[in-house]
């Protein structure tokens, strides 16, 4: 059971993240979406980490322009976007990678951005993905809907 929560966070992840083009913040647009949440995902091999609500490289990464993005946006707050711990993720990053002898994905490396009121998130998400060290950053889309649930009109 273990194993197949891993697989399906996997293939979750898998997925491309949305395509924010400049000037085109397309989840934001979504209804519903959270115009007050950013997801970020890290390179991979950059060992980030939260300590003490502060973002670090456990590979000693040069993470100035990150800082230097971040210290623009008063009252924003960073957490991790899977809260089980680190080592039981990396735990279950390397038992999936030795059942499926494929690599995973680092889980350790998702990040949440909660902005603070009129916060303009799609300058933001601009600003993330220009950065070397950023894979990926969006606006959170919105939720699915509950199973079974017709889409709103």
């Amino acid at each position: 059971m273990f194993l197949a929560a891993w697989v399906a966070a996997f293939a979750l992840l898998a997925c491309p993240p949305p395509v924010i083009l400049a000037g085109s913040h397309c989840v934001a647009d979504q209804p519903g979406a959270a115009a007050d949440r950013i997801v970020v995902k890290f390179r991979d091999g950059t060992a980030i980490r939260l300590r003490h609500d502060q973002l670090i490289s456990l590979a000693h990464d040069d993470l100035s322009e990150l800082e230097t993005v971040l210290d623009a946006y008063p009252g924003l707050h960073i957490e991790r976007l899977f809260t089980r711990p680190e080592e039981d993720l990396e735990h279950d990053q390397a038992q999936a990678a030795t059942a499926t002898g494929l690599p995973q994905p680092d889980l350790n490396l998702y990040y949440r951005l909660v902005l603070a009121p009129e916060t303009d998130a799609a300058t933001l998400v601009d600003a993330l993905n220009r950065l070397p060290i950023v894979e990926s950053a969006y606006v959170e889309p919105p939720p699915a809907p509950p199973p079974g649930r017709p889409p709103p009109p």
